[in-house]
């Protein structure tokens, strides 16, 4: 059985090539959904984490050929480059 990999917004920016605010923009727009873990009950801050197979999928979409600009928020994107036969607007 395969162990699912659970990454920090750091690690998660540096798998995807993006900055930690590319990150948090992309979970505002629901792009990610973080599993948010808190320690005590009541507590009002808590550990974040992406699963690994949430960005591959982000990835593969991306690699699909999607628009450069993805989200509709100023151009924000992946930060990877489309396939050469994908026109980028």
């Amino acid at each position: 059985m395969k162990r699912m990999a659970w990454l920090t917004k750091k690690e998660a920016a540096e798998y995807l090539s993006v900055c930690e605010s590319t990150i948090d923009n992309m979970e505002s727009v629901g792009m990610l959904d973080p599993r948010r873990i808190y320690l005590k009950p009541g507590a009002k801050r808590a550990i974040v984490r992406y699963k690994q197979e949430d960005l591959d999928a982000l990835f593969e979409k991306r690699q699909r050929g999607r628009p450069r600009q993805m989200l509709g928020t100023g151009g924000l994107g992946l930060g990877i480059s489309p396939p050469p036969s994908v026109p980028v607007p």
